[in-house]
């Protein structure tokens, strides 16, 4: 729902558009990210700013490789806001804080590598390359300037 009421987006499973339903109306749009991100996919776990109903944060994979993204609707932009990628098969379960612009998701950025000889493309944080997995995901988070 975006905080004044008017609309409830939404996410079908198998296909990669954002739906948004007008509350008046019953009217459903469709919300192609395509044209930004043509290799985007996957679309999950979309969560609404409730500051101003107009950000929408989500989990993606673009390229094979999971990223949290932020779509203005107002302004048409999609922003990447993670800096690393995660494996495929990883749920982030993106969600904004109640009361800042800031993202709030679960991760291990200290998954190793798909095979065990290493991934040619490495993923995850390169801090913590090496590293064992932690038995339980940490919470992060990201915070969005104001504009």
């Amino acid at each position: 729902w975006t905080p004044d009421g008017q609309f409830i987006y939404f996410l079908r499973a198998g296909k990669d558009l954002i739906y948004r339903l007008s509350v008046g109306t019953l009217q459903v749009d469709e919300i192609s990210l395509a044209e930004k991100d043509s290799e985007l996919g996957d679309i999950r776990f979309m969560s609404v700013f409730r500051g101003d109903g107009n950000l929408l944060t989500f989990q993606a994979a673009p390229e094979n490789r999971i990223y949290l993204l932020v779509y203005d609707v107002a302004s048409d932009d999609l922003i990447r806001i993670t800096p690393y990628e995660f494996a495929v098969g990883r749920n982030l379960f993106p969600r904004w804080h109640p009361s800042r612009r800031e993202v709030v998701f679960v991760c291990d950025y200290t998954v190793g590598r798909w095979l065990p000889q290493g991934d040619v493309y490495p993923i995850g944080n390169p801090e913590f390359g090496g590293l064992n997995r932690t038995l339980y995901p940490s919470v992060w988070t990201v915070r969005l300037e104001e504009r």
